[in-house]
């Protein structure tokens, strides 16, 4: 009987010990796709911005990498004065960007996401047609 219980004890510091481990590890993912979705949310956000801009501007806003001085232009005017929040940073606190592809008759508005990098798998970006 004795037995049975040390058993039984030991299976149940076991199994806490594993659910701990195993909360801690999807805090860490829960966190990541809560920033990705934020990110894309945010990202969508800014795709509207642009579009706005092409309407009451006739044009698009101008072609650039992160952290160039004219979508940080139009960023200021089209974006921030509409949001709570401070939307010229995602979720990692890289910068947004804005790039045309006219060969393709698209424009990207996208984050560089964890990796901070453009161009990796886990870009977040919105792509829309060129009108």
């Amino acid at each position: 009987m004795t037995k049975l219980l040390v058993r039984l004890l030991l299976f149940f510091i076991l199994v806490s010990l594993a659910v701990k481990v195993y909360t801690v590890m999807s805090k860490h993912s829960l966190l990541d796709s809560v920033r990705t979705i934020k990110t894309s949310a945010d990202v969508r956000q800014i795709a509207v911005a642009v579009e706005t801009y092409r309407v009451l501007e006739h044009r698009h806003p101008p072609d650039c990498r992160v952290d160039a001085a004219g979508f940080w232009a139009f960023m200021g005017e089209y974006v921030r004065s509409r949001w709570s929040h401070d939307v010229t940073l995602d979720a990692w606190n890289n910068h947004f960007g804005f790039q045309i592809d006219r060969t393709k008759g698209v424009y990207y508005v996208y984050s560089c996401g964890p990796d901070r990098t453009i161009n990796t798998p886990d870009d977040i970006y919105v792509e829309q047609p060129l009108i």
